[in-house]
């Protein structure tokens, strides 16, 4: 989810708001999930990656 958010970020299909909504949107996911997603082999970002992208974009809640 993340990259596929990334993807349109780096292609300025999403406006600033939106983004920060998908975002939003994906911490919840990690932060409900994370245990789960601990015990899979792949790559995850954690919290910390998800809020210093929202930062980057200018706004964190």
């Amino acid at each position: 989810m993340i990259e596929h958010i990334s993807q349109y970020a780096i292609e300025d299909c999403l406006d600033k708001h939106q983004l920060i909504q998908d975002l939003e949107s994906a911490l919840f996911i990690l932060d409900v999930f994370s245990c789960e997603l601990n015990n899979v082999d792949s790559c995850v970002p954690d919290s910390e990656e998800v809020k210093a992208l929202m930062a980057e974009i200018g706004s964190v809640k």
